[in-house]
């Protein structure tokens, strides 16, 4: 089953389930953040929390994500990056799926898979789910990721095998395969962290280093088992003072 965050026509977000190709809207509250918290601390599935609430409208989450419409599925707009690398020591920023991810002057263009767990109030961090993540590493302004568009919410065995291209409207620049992840991976020591924190665990990963010339190109990450493919432009980063401010 899978969870996105979607805008509504009326501006509201709200959240969706979606399992094969039948998607619906979760009735009620789209407090993702409170729902996560709940399922760690209670050890209830967070599918199973949404689903008590019941689904009403049904949506297309394809044809949302086409429009612009479909939100990061994560309960928080920034996150701890495990294992740490250069430029991770910092929460990174977390950008919509269809973000533009500019293209880094000193560094690469990253992804994979990744683990989601949410610090409970024993400090111990719990998974709820896996999703797909891409961004940049940039030694001049700091990392940041986009991730989703779906949160896969039950997959003990791990996301299968996967698929990492850069494309332009008239050429295939990249592309190579991305390993699968084994599941029962040891889950993180983080030491103390707030509740509530949001923690990606990434496994899998890839890794490509652009050119400037490839400012107009779409970088795609695509792993069975993870939902829909993730994208993003090269072009239009968001505002780097933006990017920096703590959610």
């Amino acid at each position: 089953m899978f969870l996105s965050r979607v805008l509504c026509p009326n501006g509201r977000s709200a959240l969706a389930l979606r399992q094969g190709s039948e998607a619906a809207l979760v009735r009620g509250d789209d407090d993702l953040a409170a729902f996560c918290q709940l399922s760690v601390e209670e050890g209830v599935p967070l599918e199973e929390l949404l689903l008590r609430k019941g689904l009403g409208e049904p949506v297309d989450i394809a044809g949302l994500l086409a429009q612009g419409r479909v939100l990061c599925p994560l309960p928080g707009n920034t996150v701890i990056l495990l294992p740490e690398g250069p430029g991770d020591h910092d929460a990174a920023p977390v950008l919509p799926p269809g973000k533009g991810l500019g293209v880094p002057v000193s560094g690469a263009l990253e992804g994979g898979a990744a683990l989601v767990l949410i610090v409970r109030r024993d400090g111990v961090a719990r998974p709820i789910g896996w999703v797909q993540s891409q961004g940049v590493s940039d030694g001049t302004c700091g990392r940041w990721l986009s991730c989703g568009p779906e949160l896969c919410l039950a997959l003990p065995e791990g996301p299968g095998l996967g698929q990492a291209r850069l494309f332009s409207d008239t050429a295939r620049i990249a592309e190579f395969p991305i390993p699968g992840v084994e599941g029962g991976q040891t889950l993180p020591d983080l030491g103390p962290h707030p509740v509530g924190t949001v923690v990606l665990h990434r496994a899998a990963r890839w890794l490509l280093r652009p050119r400037r010339d490839h400012e107009d190109s779409t970088v795609e990450t695509r792993i069975a088992g993870l939902g829909l493919p993730l994208r993003n432009p090269l072009g239009g980063i968001a505002d780097k003072a933006e990017l920096r401010r703590p959610a």
